[in-house]
């Protein structure tokens, strides 16, 4: 075997590890997607989850409270600036 076969071949192989790692990760992915599959199908509390999760639904009769952040006051021993 050659150079340029000795490079071939490690290319090759640095091609199929990298190959292999994705075939891992979508089947990885793939088992998620069947699980979530299988949430649905037999799940009521994972498809309210989602709902209102994802679209903000409520029970009729229960209030939504959103909360907003209040910026913080100035400190006291903060310099102010200004005339």
């Amino acid at each position: 075997m050659g150079e340029s076969g000795l490079l071939a071949t490690r290319m090759a192989s640095r091609q199929q590890a990298r190959l292999a790692e994705r075939i891992a990760d979508v089947k990885a992915e793939n088992e998620l997607l069947r699980e979530q599959v299988r949430r649905l199908r037999e799940d009521p509390t994972f498809i309210e989850e989602i709902a209102r999760r994802e679209f903000g639904l409520i029970h009729p009769g229960e209030r939504v409270f959103i909360l907003r952040s209040v910026p913080a006051a100035p400190s006291a021993a903060a310099p102010r600036t200004g005339p």
